[in-house]
């Protein structure tokens, strides 16, 4: 065929007497974001992207492409802001250079906003059976929930809206239920331990009643490699998620129930093996350096170093391989 205005032979467009700039239709961009959390607002949702994201995806919403016009590549320019779209017309590359206006709004997300209102749907109570938190406990747990949050990050209620320490623990306020749920149960695959939830009315909303929940974490008492009397059993916690236990006497697995606690892991010594009989082991206390008469629990050498528990006025042996 012949191109009506010059009379050349072509096969679909005319390059010679087409307007490049005609090729492509990109209308001016206008990006949302937060100026408090930087997230972007993307066809009426907040999402945490990157500026060069936002502007590809609305660039491919906005452009209208020639169909005689296969889009190859497309580059983007800041300073200024220009779109380069390379292609294909009639098999010839061609480029099209677009300078579109970017207007960069700032509107304060729903998150945000929730956050410095106070706002929050559930509270954990962070708290240890009969003994304090450790640092190390409190340092995990806020592990735990920044990688929860880091995974619930398009989430408007991922939030912490607060932190208490009181004396018998911490409360989280979190902005969301379901983050309450999701770190109170990673907490307790991490440590074991119980969770107890309750709920409370905040308010109403279309008729409808509001609540607030409470989950009650509660650490165990014991931890890996502290020792516990359960039914009358000595016993080293060998998965304290687990609730499993060893009899330092007979190697038996126990099931933790109520055990009450006797020893922590740091507070048992150890002893240097100097005599022993079938029943007795003679030891060096390591501390004191004084000899001690322990139950034997398993065979030893002479100059096996054990650890020695003392329980009612007694002492007890336990091999090292428990309380690795």
């Amino acid at each position: 065929m012949r191109c009506p205005k010059c009379g050349k032979e072509i096969d679909g467009l005319c390059l010679n007497c087409t307007n490049l700039d005609e090729l492509v239709w990109l209308d001016d961009l206008e990006v949302i974001t937060c100026p408090r959390c930087g997230s972007f607002k993307v066809e009426g949702k907040w999402k945490v992207l990157r500026l060069e994201e936002v502007i590809d995806h609305l660039i491919f919403k906005l452009m209208r492409v020639h169909p005689e016009l296969e889009v190859e590549d497309i580059l983007v320019e800041y300073e200024p802001f220009t779109v380069r779209i390379r292609g294909l017309v009639s098999n010839t590359t061609v480029e099209v250079v677009k300078y579109p206006n970017l207007k960069i709004l700032k509107e304060t997300c729903i998150r945000c906003n929730r956050e410095a209102g106070g706002y929050y749907e559930s509270i954990l109570q962070l708290r240890a059976d009969g003994r304090a938190l450790e640092r190390k406990e409190i340092e995990r747990a806020n592990e735990i929930i920044d990688e929860v949050l880091l995974s619930e990050k398009d989430n408007q209620k991922a939030f912490v809206t607060k932190v208490v320490e009181r004396k018998e623990g911490i409360d989280y306020f979190f902005g969301g239920r379901d983050i309450g749920r999701k770190v109170s149960r990673k907490l307790i695959n991490e440590f074991g331990g119980e969770i107890k939830e309750s709920k409370t009315i905040s308010g109403r909303m279309d008729g409808k009643d509001l609540y607030r929940f409470t989950y009650l974490v509660r650490l165990p008492i014991y931890k890996n490699g502290d020792v516990v009397i359960e039914n009358g059993k000595i016993c080293v916690v060998t998965n304290a998620r687990l609730k499993k236990a060893m009899d330092i006497k007979n190697r038996q697995t126990v099931t933790l129930k109520n055990p009450e606690l006797i020893a922590k892991k740091g507070e048992i010594k150890k002893g240097i093996v100097v005599q022993m009989d079938e029943h007795v082991v003679e030891l060096i206390h390591s501390v004191t350096k004084k000899v001690v008469f322990a139950e034997k629990t398993a065979e030893f050498e002479i100059g096996d170093e054990v650890f020695i528990l003392e329980c009612d006025d007694k002492f007890y042996t336990i091999p090292k391989e428990l309380m690795s």
